[in-house]
């Protein structure tokens, strides 16, 4: 049975992955470097530009792990009373804005289901009128 492996520490994942993101770029702006004035066939074009949009696909995924990892290792200071009361009064300020659209886009579903009976109403009106 294989034992465990230990997890690394966020400060060492942040390292790897910094130093995958500076190959991934360097690796990047070298085949950028090769596409201007490459005289290669088409096909072999083909690869390279499909080449550069895994590298940049690959580059910013390992961005997107990078902020992750810092953002991992933020501290969050307990909040004090008055932090705690600010944070629930903007809490039902937005609470009652949402309440609010919602209550305006009904508002509007309704004028719209209106319009479109009154519409209706139109048009049996006038298919059975004759003028």
């Amino acid at each position: 049975m294989a034992s465990p492996s230990k997890i690394p520490d966020i400060s060492v994942l942040r390292e790897m992955n910094l130093s995958s993101i500076d190959v991934l770029s360097k690796s990047l702006q070298r085949l950028r470097e090769l596409r201007p004035g490459a005289a290669i066939s088409p096909m072999l074009q083909d690869s390279l530009e499909a080449d550069i949009s895994m590298l940049e696909l690959e580059l910013r995924i390992s961005m997107i792990a990078q902020t992750r990892l810092q953002a991992a290792n933020i501290k969050v200071k307990q909040l004090s009373a008055a932090e705690v009361q600010t944070l629930d009064s903007l809490a039902s300020r937005i609470d009652e804005t949402i309440e609010r659209d919602a209550v305006v886009n009904a508002s509007l579903g309704t004028v719209e289901d209106l319009i479109a009976t009154a519409t209706e109403l139109r048009n049996l009106v006038k298919s059975s009128t004759e003028v």
